[in-house]
Formats: structure tokens, C-alpha cells, sequence
């Protein structure tokens, strides 16, 4: 087993570890990008906001389809289930913050750091190729960072939430590639 974090650094990776890296990039950077749609349709109270929660909610159902053929099916719907869990959290704090209901918000933030630590365990004990308590710490930092941007859009600071928002694009782009690197070493494609 290769568990290099530098597998990025290869320049000579094959079709199928460069579609892996690409793919699990994709599916971190659209999980930031229909979070980011969801926390816009909420503040500006858009007809889309249903379109957009439902796309939003698709997102897991992509990554098991892409983790099913290397973890299997139990380990890729329980993958499922908690992202699914942190996209419903995610989306009541926002709403229960727009509303101004500061005590629900601290139970749901509790909730989703919770929710974290569970992925980052998950991970963990799936491939030994992926740390869990370095996953938690990104997810914390993933999490703290939606939520200084959901601050910023629910307060009308646009320009603020648009610097966090490339923070939280390139920190979706840091998971994907650890992520499809710990799959391309623990299956030494």
C-alpha cells in the first residue's frame, strides 16, 4: 500500500488516478457550491431554493455512486447517509439563523461538528490511508469556514462572503485530492 499524501506531486499518474483526484474534487467543490447556492436562495428568500436543496441533496447520492465499487455498498450508503446528515443540519442552522433562533443554532452547531467527527471516523476506518483525526480537523476548519460565509450572506456582506467562499473552494479542492489519493494508494491503482 502507497499512502503518500504527495500523490499530487506524481507526474507520471495514470488516467485512471487522475480521474479519481478529478472526480472527488468534484464532488468537495459541488458540495461547496449548491451549500453556497442554498445559503444565497435562504438570505434572498429565492423561488429556487427548493430546486436548489434538492440538487444540494443529490450531492451524496454522487459520492456513494463513486466509493460503492471500492468500499462496497454498506460502506458507501453509510458515507451517504452521513453527508446527508450534514447537508439537513447544514441547511436548518441556516435557516434557524435567518430566523434569528440563536438556541436552535447552537444545538445544530453542535450537532454538525458531531456529525464531522462521525465522517471523519468513517473515513478513518475505511481506508488506513486516511487519518482520522487529521479529517476532523478538516472538517472542523471546512465547517467553521460556512459558517463565517453564512454569516456574511445572511448579514449582507457580500464582498466578505465571497473571500470565504474561495477559502472553502480551495479547502473542497484539498479533500477531494486527499481523498482520491488515499483511495489511489490503499488500492494501488
Amino acid at each position: 500500500m502507497n499512502c503518500q499524501p504527495n500523490c499530487l506531486q506524481n507526474s507520471n499518474m495514470t488516467q485512471k488516478q487522475i480521474q479519481i483526484l478529478d472526480t472527488m474534487r468534484r464532488l468537495w467543490v459541488e458540495l461547496a457550491t449548491w451549500t453556497r447556492a442554498f445559503l444565497v436562495s435562504t438570505a434572498s428568500n429565492l423561488s429556487d431554493l427548493g430546486s436548489v436543496t434538492k440538487r444540494l441533496l443529490r450531492v451524496p447520492d454522487d459520492f456513494s455512486s463513486v466509493l460503492q465499487p471500492f468500499y462496497g455498498v454498506e460502506n458507501a450508503m453509510k458515507f451517504d447517509k452521513l453527508l446527508t446528515e450534514h447537508i439537513y443540519i447544514t441547511t436548518q442552522a441556516i435557516s434557524a439563523q435567518r430566523l434569528g433562533n440563536t438556541e436552535t443554532v447552537k444545538i445544530l452547531r453542535e450537532k454538525w461538528y458531531k456529525n464531522a467527527d462521525d465522517l471523519a471516523n468513517f473515513l478513518g476506518g475505511i481506508n488506513p490511508c486516511w487519518d482520522s483525526e487529521a479529517w476532523r480537523k478538516t472538517l472542523h476548519e471546512y465547517l467553521a469556514m460556512t459558517e463565517e460565509e453564512a454569516m456574511d450572506i445572511l448579514s449582507g456582506q457580500n464582498f466578505n462572503s465571497i473571500v470565504h467562499y474561495d477559502s472553502i473552494q480551495e479547502s473542497a479542492i484539498n479533500m477531494g485530492g486527499e481523498m482520491g489519493c488515499g483511495i489511489i494508494g490503499q488500492f494501488e491503482l
